[in-house]
């Protein structure tokens, strides 16, 4: 099985965060596919920079690498190291907050009657715009920077 085969069965563990009651074993599994997660985009990101044209990822390594300071993790904030690590944090974030705005949603529904009939009359704002593929992870980077 190839590396990146690996993380995508890694990356499934993601799912967990989904989950209002979990066991430190859950917790465990969580975390280990969110690191699975940040290195397959890590990779992805620094690729695409090392191949160059890709415009959006080649900015935003210039842009990160006019900042200079030291990390100060209680006050300022760890500044990323290169592109790869900020695709990663940005993304990782993202899907974090998806799933706790996902999981938050479907637990409130049922508590609040109303906001669940409206969904219901109105499936259309419970979909997502688009369920076509990125074609590579240019694409898919330029797509989240725009």
């Amino acid at each position: 099985m190839r590396t990146e085969d690996n993380h995508l069965v890694g990356v499934r563990g993601m799912t967990g965060l989904f989950c209002i009651d979990k066991t430190r074993e859950e917790l465990q599994q969580v975390d280990k596919a969110f690191a699975a997660y940040g290195e397959l985009v890590e990779r992805a990101a620094l690729r695409s920079l090392s191949e160059g044209g890709h415009p959006n990822v080649e900015a935003m390594a210039r842009e990160l690498a006019t900042i200079v300071f030291e990390d100060d993790p209680t006050g300022a904030a760890i500044v990323p190291k290169d592109v790869g690590v900020l695709s990663a944090a940005h993304l990782v974030d993202a899907f974090h907050t998806t799933a706790l705005g996902a999981a938050n949603t479907v637990y409130a529904l049922p508590h609040h009657p109303d906001a669940l009939a409206a969904v219901k009359t109105r499936p259309t704002c419970s979909r997502p715009r688009s369920s076509k593929p990125f074609a590579s992870s240019s694409q898919f980077f330029s797509w989240v920077y725009m």
